[in-house]
């Protein structure tokens, strides 16, 4: 698992590089490793859990809320694993079964990448070096990259056209949000 080799993969992917598909092991072995990636994914949603919730506080002049791991890893699971249940019904009904192994390999690693990203950026207002509003944007603007980033492998990968990609992508995203929301509620 050479984490390098991956980004470039993705970096390929997302953008227009030929052969993204060398950048990536497409067996099941690759697949099984994608999901390990997710689980590696999980610490870096509990780092942005509990550093946002300082940063509030910090923001607020109150008390940290307490985060609860197994909520935040509850959560973070579901949210992280519902883009393969809608992918593979996507593929079941699309005729695209083909599709899913390479789809979910990217998109995991995808996912596996803008959540580091937003741990640095959090990490970066930790250290005073940006303000926590910035550290928020950056998260928002990866959560919104991601559809896009959907959007694009729909298309590169799964084999939709421009229209099928959107309507993937926006399922993919409503799925998950309302997942993320509904957790919040109940552990929140």
């Amino acid at each position: 698992m050479n984490p390098v080799s991956r980004f470039i993969g993705v970096m390929a992917a997302v953008g227009r590089l030929p052969n993204w598909e060398e950048y990536f092991d497409l067996s099941r072995r690759g697949l099984k490793v994608s999901f390990v990636s997710q689980i590696l994914t999980l610490p870096g949603l509990y780092l942005i859990a509990k550093l946002s919730s300082e940063g509030r506080a910090e923001l607020l002049g109150t008390e940290v809320a307490p985060i609860q791991i197994p909520a935040v890893g509850l959560i973070g699971l579901i949210y992280l694993m519902s883009f393969s249940a809608v992918a593979y019904i996507l593929t079941m009904v699309f005729d695209k079964q083909d599709c899913f192994r390479p789809w979910t390999i990217v998109r995991h690693w995808c996912v596996f990448f803008l959540v580091w990203i937003v741990v640095f950026g959090f990490l970066l207002f930790k250290i005073n070096f940006i303000p926590l509003p910035a550290a928020y944007g950056m998260a928002f603007a990866a959560y919104l990259g991601l559809l896009f980033i959907d959007i694009r492998l729909a298309q590169r990968i799964a084999g939709f056209d421009w229209g099928g990609a959107t309507l993937a992508a926006c399922l993919i995203t409503v799925t998950g949000l309302s997942l993320l929301l509904t957790g919040v509620s109940q552990f929140g």
